[in-house]
């Protein structure tokens, strides 16, 4: 009888150094995401579900080296079954974040100016003095230096209620290195339709996410021990490859709307633009390779036939294709500073709609009486 494959094989001897490598990976990126959540400039709870990958492949990976050296009896259907289900699920989590990312990083854009946006302020280099000669006092040095940066600044435009890019690049800084360039004035005004929209897609998004979740814990969670009966495996193998295409279909989706976001966009982070585009391209390889292996089939699951996944090359392969690029994805999301990039402050943003003018000034009540009492509290 032909039995679904399991992804990534049974687990076997070959499994033992690379489980115990991702569970020591696991951790690293743990105590990495700890450390963010502990500082203010980088605290925010918008990456809960690449926290709750970590945790998991700590643990799944931790069973694996477990069980890795013993017989095969020793593996049970409940064990074979959630560890299944955990790489299915996985980075389908990932994919939630990037999700979220992707909404600050529309929404934020279809914000009005700012007093920050109409009236910045240069920054430039820091101009180094030439080397000093026993002719020149060093004063003497640093006064031209400061001449020259001087001039190598264009001036700023003058201030008004709009903000000033160049003419023919939407994406240039106000102070670029070319003073002769000309200038025109660009009206950034709310754009509430169009925010209302960004949100709407994104919660269509998040529920063909959930509709993946379902689908997937169905798929596996009774795909071992339900493997005797070919109608109920047909299913169960229907709704892994539903969860899966539906996974692959998200990362793509993120890939291209933020790369419209990056044409299209008039004051999007560029840089943010590259690091979710690269992100969700290579998380895109795992549901890639699932779809790739899913529809094959094995004798036994303890074989070493091609479709039993048992073999060297087939585990290099597995961890290659699907482990790695989870891991960089979820160690770049712990090492940047997604609340600064991608302007996500704590929450991201939870809201269905705007607030109206009494719920704001509202809020900005409460808020200033709780800052008010920090400072009474402070004093005391």
């Amino acid at each position: 009888m032909a039995l679904p494959s399991l992804i990534g094989g049974l687990t076997n001897k070959k499994d033992f150094a690379p489980s115990i490598f991702c569970v020591i990976l696991s951790g690293i990126l743990i105590c990495l995401r700890i450390y963010g959540m502990t500082r203010r400039v980088s605290r925010t709870w918008v990456l809960h579900g690449t926290s709750s990958f970590l945790v998991e492949r700590a643990i799944t990976f931790g069973l694996r080296a477990a069980v890795a050296k013993g017989p095969a009896s020793d593996q049970s259907d409940g064990l074979i079954d959630y560890m299944q289900t955990t790489l299915a699920l996985g980075f389908l989590a990932i994919v939630t974040d990037l999700m979220s990312l992707l909404r600050c990083l529309l929404v934020n854009d279809t914000y009005p100016s700012t007093p920050a946006d109409t009236n910045p302020s240069p920054a430039p280099d820091i101009c180094l003095p030439p080397l000093m000669s026993d002719s020149k006092p060093a004063s003497e040095h640093w006064v031209n230096a400061w001449k020259q940066r001087e001039d190598s600044v264009p001036s700023p435009p003058p201030i008004s209620e709009k903000v000033h890019e160049r003419k023919g690049s939407p994406t240039s800084s106000v102070f670029d290195s070319a003073a002769t360039s000309s200038w025109t004035l660009v009206e950034l005004e709310d754009q509430p339709r169009r925010r209302f929209w960004f949100r709407r897609i994104h919660d269509v998004a998040s529920f063909l996410g959930l509709v993946a979740l379902v689908t997937g814990s169905v798929g596996t969670a009774m795909l071992i021990a339900q493997r005797r009966n070919e109608q109920k495996t047909r299913i169960n193998q229907a709704f892994r490859t539903t969860s899966t295409s539906i996974a692959l279909f998200l990362t793509l989706f993120v890939a291209g709307m933020t790369l419209w976001a990056g044409r299209n966009l008039r004051r999007v982070n560029q840089n943010a633009v590259c690091w979710l585009a690269a992100l969700s391209l290579l998380l895109a390889i795992p549901g890639s390779y699932r779809l790739a292996v899913m529809y094959k089939t094995t004798t036994a699951y303890d074989s070493q036939e091609p479709g039993a996944f048992n073999s060297s090359n087939a585990k290099a392969a597995f961890y290659t294709l699907h482990v790695l690029p989870e891991f960089v994805v979820a160690g770049a999301l712990c090492l940047i500073n997604v609340k600064q990039m991608f302007g996500t402050g704590l929450h991201g943003d939870p809201r269905w709609r705007d607030e109206t003018p009494e719920e704001k000034e509202k809020r900005e009540k409460k808020e200033h009486e709780e800052e008010n009492e920090k400072l009474r509290k402070g004093r005391c």
